[in-house]
């Protein structure tokens, strides 16, 4: 018969220097929240006890290292994951995941791509309303940047920007000349 050690017992939050009521901090915000992060940082059954706490639906106290409001995010189902570090992270593909990455340095081709689609659906949006209200020279600039040609609506609308802007200066070298 062999002898298995239970995982709480190897747990770093049950060494004897560690209070017990750092791991159920009142508020779950603020030093004892960190506090008990930090110990969790360096368990070695960590995922054993966000397991534990997932699976008893604990509502209380800090386990794995997640609050029970983080723990409830990561049981909503929705692609919530921990990273291999232990960190809360939504599913690649969704734009808080691509700030996630990039808060980190790291790459994601598909966050990346993910990102790209937005932002040029976004572009595609402004040139309609721009296109809607007669063209202007900042959807001529949004042309550009999405590599298309520039259409005639902007084309024109940068035309009048560029005669307004001379007409203007030429007003102001001759209010010059006159005084």
């Amino acid at each position: 018969m062999s002898l298995t050690l239970d995982w709480r017992v190897l747990a770093a939050c049950a060494a004897p220097t560690v209070n017990p009521e750092v791991m159920y901090p009142g508020s779950m915000t603020g030093p004892h929240t960190a506090e008990a992060r930090k110990i969790c940082r360096t368990c070695p059954v960590k995922a054993d006890c966000l397991t534990h706490a997932l699976e008893t639906d604990q509502r209380e106290g800090i386990w794995g290292g997640l609050t029970p409001k983080e723990r409830g995010r990561f049981r909503a189902g929705d692609g919530t994951h921990l990273d291999p570090d232990g960190r809360l992270r939504k599913p690649c593909g969704t734009d808080r995941a691509f700030r996630v990455h990039k808060t980190y340095g790291e790459t994601c081709n598909v966050c990346q791509e993910a990102h790209d689609a937005r932002v040029l659906a976004q572009r595609r949006r402004l040139l309609e309303e721009a296109h809607a209200a007669g063209g202007s020279t900042a959807a001529a600039a949004v042309h550009r940047r999405i590599g298309e040609p520039v259409c005639d609506l902007c084309l024109a609308a940068q035309a009048r920007d560029s005669a307004n802007r001379r007409a203007r200066r030429n007003s102001v070298k001759a209010e010059r000349a006159l005084t």
